[in-house]
């Protein structure tokens, strides 16, 4: 909920949202699966199941799903999910800088000097042993293995786990015959817990990505948008240009509260229709680009 510019949006257009609490966040009781999104569909799912139960008819049958980063990987997995296969009052995802093949993402521009991603490795061992018990986290070099005990030991947020890798270079975060070994683990991971795999969805997908974004890249978010339309359903891409990973919710709230708009009146379905395309990629430029500047990641 920190985040204003994701959820408000919706509030102002009169819509009902339904925030979820992913599970193992703020208690004890259960340890957080970050990334395993199976599971984070289940929260989300069971988040709009409760909020009918304490609101009752308040709401409104038609519901749709729209989360970004993590969320949007969320979401785009709940889209493809048994929960909303025979649903005929669900209408949709919105899918935002999604987090989806994190594993190859990593692998793929492993090479590259991407500060982002080096940060989102510290994540890796608590996400994939928490959802699998025997993964040792083996890859992590013994200088990052200390701090990351630390930061376990201290809770500390995702500014502070970015934080982890400063003033350290590659061998000292990286054991790499670890990640050798590791690596068919993690990937069967990403298989089990990640969208786009293949499974169908009953409604559209709306995924925007920002071209420039360093935390979720581009390059790979295509990747998952073209496996999702080769298994048959309908997702519709839209490319920001200059945005990053944090700017392109607001960068793009013109174009997903209008999608959301249309879905519940029916216009984009009729339209979609007409035109007889399942799936589209289209890239929005900047409007007087070089006179303005984009929003940096913090």
């Amino acid at each position: 909920m920190y985040d204003y510019s994701t959820w408000q949006p919706l509030v102002q257009r009169g819509y009902a949202v339904v925030a979820t609490d992913y599970a193992g966040l703020g208690s004890n009781y259960t340890s957080h699966k970050y990334l395993s999104h199976r599971a984070h569909a289940n929260d989300v799912y069971y988040s709009v199941q409760a909020a009918r139960h304490v609101l009752g008819p308040v709401l409104a049958d038609e519901w749709m799903s729209a989360g970004h980063s993590q969320g949007g990987g969320a979401v785009w997995k709940l889209a493809e999910s048994q929960f909303v296969k025979n649903d005929t009052s669900y209408l949709g995802t919105v899918a935002i800088a999604p987090a989806t093949y994190v594993v190859d993402m990593f692998f793929d521009n492993l090479g590259k000097n991407i500060p982002a991603l080096l940060g989102y490795l510290t994540f890796f061992p608590f996400a994939i042993s928490r959802a699998v018990p025997s993964f040792n986290g083996s890859f992590v070099a013994l200088d990052m293995q200390k701090r990351l005990a630390l930061a376990e030991k201290m809770q500390v947020c995702i500014e502070g786990m970015f934080a982890m890798v400063m003033g350290l270079n590659r061998s000292q975060v990286i054991d790499e015959a670890g990640l050798a070994r590791s690596r068919p683990t993690m990937l069967q991971w990403q298989q089990n817990n990640t969208a786009a795999e293949g499974d169908s969805s009953p409604a559209p997908v709306l995924v925007v990505q920002g071209e420039a974004d360093t935390t979720v890249l581009m390059n790979t978010t295509r990747k998952a948008w073209r496996r999702s339309c080769e298994a048959g359903n309908e997702v519709h891409l839209r490319l920001y240009e200059g945005q990053e990973h944090s700017a392109t919710t607001e960068a793009a709230a013109p174009e997903w509260l209008g999608w959301i708009d249309e879905r519940f009146d029916g216009r984009q379905a009729a339209q979609q229709q007409q035109a007889g395309r399942k799936c589209t990629e289209m890239a929005r430029n900047l409007f007087a680009g070089s006179d303005t500047k984009t929003a940096p990641e913090s």
